[in-house]
């Protein structure tokens, strides 16, 4: 679900090393580095912003609020990051990272010149992680650094993704508390809703439960208007709709959970008819499971509903250092789950103008059973 971006992002970002201690980080640097071995290439720059930047926190704990940041990986050794940080702020940002390898940008090609050198990289072809999300003058000065070396350049989005969909242990830990922040998020929500509490009032209580939880980042959207349109926070509201729909995603360690919730005093029929879609999802979520085998699971449940236009579509997808990672679980769409992979399952149904429902669900596919992280339904 995409959400408004905060202007200024200010939950915890302070690595918990009991968590995530160094060896996690080296592990999955090594993975990170066979897989550059298999594909042969000599190098990994991989770049992340506020908006994404799952592979530079997987590789380095540093998650970019609000200037990018480039994590380059050479074919052995730790990663060295690259930050658009000040003299006066580069420490700060550098105790965010596991490794001591933390520099300012600079004149990014100098920058990336002296790397290749410390690397010892002179050919061969370097990967390149979100390519397509660079800003323009970062494309331009890595484009003319591979240039000026030679280099050549290949997509290594599909093989990093791959690398990072099944979770490994210890991010198991962390997705469970992340997911348990979004649950104790909407029962804020819920209950600042059954006090009276105005919407805006119960979205800006659900956000402070999530920040006093330890979470990073914690995004919200919220509806007026029973539910058929969900809107950001941006003016106190005095609205209090009798049917209320709320979405939250919160984000802890840099791992991301989402979902929504629907409160009212009486289920009506499209809110029965969410909830039970909700359970066929999750009886039907395993290994290889695709969004054309969901959308069958769900068939006699949501006969004589159509689906929400907020969803377009989709029953879910996965999720862990995006809030929004493959496969998209829709009709039609390429990918199917996988074992060790973690996914937002969402129903949304509408029933004319005025009925609307969501019900959600967080689960993890390991083991070979399906754990639910957390359920709304």
């Amino acid at each position: 679900m995409r959400t408004m971006q905060p202007v200024t992002v200010f939950g915890s970002y302070r690595l918990d090393d009991e968590q995530i201690p160094t060896d996690e980080f080296e592990l999955r640097v090594a993975g990170a580095q066979g897989l550059m071995k298999r594909n042969g290439w000599s190098g990994l720059i991989a770049y992340g912003d506020a908006e994404d930047n799952a592979f530079v926190t997987y590789s380095t704990n540093y998650s970019p609020r609000n200037r990018p940041a480039l994590a380059l990986i050479g074919r052995t050794g730790v990663p060295r990051l690259v930050c658009w940080a000040s003299l006066r702020d580069i420490k700060r940002e550098a105790a965010l990272a596991w490794m001591e390898d933390v520099k300012m940008a600079g004149k990014l090609g100098d920058t990336l010149a002296t790397w290749f050198e410390d690397a010892g990289i002179e050919g061969g072809t370097i990967g390149l992680v979100d390519e397509g999300g660079m800003k323009p003058q970062v494309h331009d000065a890595v484009t003319q650094a591979l240039a000026a070396r030679s280099l050549a350049a290949a997509d290594a989005d599909a093989a990093i993704a791959d690398l990072m969909h099944c979770k490994r242990p210890r991010e198991m830990v962390v997705v469970r508390r992340a997911a348990d922040i979004l649950g104790r998020t909407l029962d804020t929500v819920a209950e600042s809703w059954r006090s009276g509490a105005s919407a805006t009032d119960a979205v800006l209580a659900a956000e402070g439960a999530a920040f006093a939880r330890a979470a990073q980042d914690a995004r919200t959207l919220f509806s007026i208007d029973g539910g058929r349109t969900l809107r950001p926070f941006d003016r106190p509201l005095e609205d209090r709709p009798e049917r209320f729909v709320a979405y939250a995603a919160v984000r802890y360690q840099g791992y991301w959970a989402q979902g929504f919730v629907t409160l009212a005093r009486r289920r009506n029929a499209v809110h029965k008819a969410a909830s039970e879609a909700l359970e066929r999802i999750i009886d039907a979520a395993r290994p290889g499971a695709t969004g054309e085998d969901l959308a069958r699971a769900i068939g006699p449940a949501v006969q004589g509903f159509a689906p929400h236009a907020a969803l377009t579509g989709s029953l879910g997808h996965g999720v862990g250092l995006s809030l929004h990672e493959a496969p998209d679980l829709a009709p039609g769409k390429p990918g199917a789950m996988v074992a060790e992979g973690t996914y937002s399952l969402n129903v949304g149904l509408s029933q004319g103008k005025r009925n609307h429902a969501f019900a959600s669900a967080m689960i993890a596919l390991e083991g070979g059973k399906t754990e639910v992280l957390w359920k709304a339904a």
